[in-house]
């Protein structure tokens, strides 16, 4: 049994691989060579991945940035009275 996670998995299934002679099909030594030509192809980067994130990220800012501004809203207004005949807040302390 062979077992292992995407790059694991391959680098003990080519030690494991006989050939003819019941011998290991690769050397220890073919494998970096083997893996850095070849790894590109068997593993492609996912091209959108950083501005995927990049959007996400600045949803979620923007999420946050608008839960504070209506708790500092929700916050203020409850203890700063409003003139509504001046449309302006007081600049004393309401009582």
């Amino acid at each position: 049994m062979i077992a292992g996670t995407s790059t694991g998995a391959l680098l003990t299934s080519m030690l494991a691989a006989p050939d003819e002679n019941n011998r290991p099909l690769f050397a220890a030594k073919d494998l970096n060579t083997f893996y850095l030509d070849n790894g590109p192809n068997i593993f492609p980067q996912k091209k959108y991945r950083n501005a995927v994130l990049f959007i996400h990220l600045f949803f979620l800012f923007l999420w946050w940035l608008s839960l504070s501004l209506m708790h500092l809203f929700l916050v203020t207004s409850c203890r700063v009275p409003y003139n509504k005949s001046h449309g302006i807040f007081p600049l004393t302390p309401h009582s």
